[in-house]
């Protein structure tokens, strides 16, 4: 991993009009659906459970994978392309220029992600003096890692195929992220539909709170997700790395 070339790659995205308007866009989506709709509870669960706190994810997510495949527009533009071409001509490997790109990329979404998930915590302690944040870690693990990961390996992969179908990526990602599939995991890739649907459905626990309980579907279709995005993220790699 080429030190430079990360801190380089990282200014140039995070200083970018594109970034930064993408970032004010998130702060205030976030606001706005934690105020307006998070604070009524999803399904009749509370404001602060974890159902309510996956749908928050599910919201979020859209702005924060919309800078991700802009990202990789850029990764695949003709600007870039002759980048390429130059840093082939130097002692730096590809392969480690375009790992330095994807880590580039991941880390800009951390940072959205990280700013969403602050914003809500805040929320959260200010609004109802919740503090048990611990219970937020197997949401925020299973509604953003896997779509991150497929939405990105997908993006790579079309990227490479060409510059069309990754640009008509895009909108389709962000009409999925509007539909609701309810109790069909395996083709909802954003889980809204699931998250609003099972609290409906499973028997609540004695606080009167439907109780947290993932179903094996669900679990499995996470996994495919994943796995799915890492084998078209390996295989983008692969055919970018031996073409320069």
């Amino acid at each position: 991993m080429n030190i430079k070339i990360l801190k380089y790659e990282l200014k140039r995205i995070i200083f970018s009009k594109m970034f930064v308007i993408t970032f004010i866009i998130a702060f205030f989506f976030s606001v706005i659906d934690l105020y307006a709709e998070i604070i009524q509870g999803v399904s009749d669960t509370a404001p602060f459970s974890q159902w309510s706190y996956c749908k928050y994810l599910c919201d979020i997510n859209t702005i924060m994978l919309l800078i991700l495949m802009l990202s990789c527009t850029e990764l695949f533009s003709k600007n870039e392309q002759r980048v390429r071409e130059i840093t082939s001509c130097t002692s730096l490997p590809q392969k480690k220029y375009l790992a330095t790109k994807s880590l580039t990329m991941f880390i800009s979404y951390l940072i959205i992600m990280v700013c969403c998930i602050l914003i809500s915590l805040i929320f959260y302690k200010t609004t109802f003096n919740f503090i048990s944040f611990q219970n937020f870690l197997l949401p925020i693990l299973i509604i953003l890692l896997p779509t991150f990961v497929f939405v990105f390996g997908t993006s790579m992969f079309l990227g490479t195929k060409s510059q069309i179908l990754l640009y008509s990526w895009i909108p389709i990602v962000l009409i999925l992220s509007l539909i609701s599939f309810n109790s069909t995991p395996f083709i909802d890739i954003f889980a809204k539909g699931y998250v609003t649907y099972m609290p409906t459905v499973l028997p609540v626990d004695s606080f009167g709170e439907p109780v947290f309980s993932l179903s094996l579907d669900f679990i499995m279709s996470r996994l495919t997700f994943t796995l799915v995005g890492m084998v078209l993220y390996v295989a983008s790699f692969k055919k970018l790395s031996r073409k320069f």
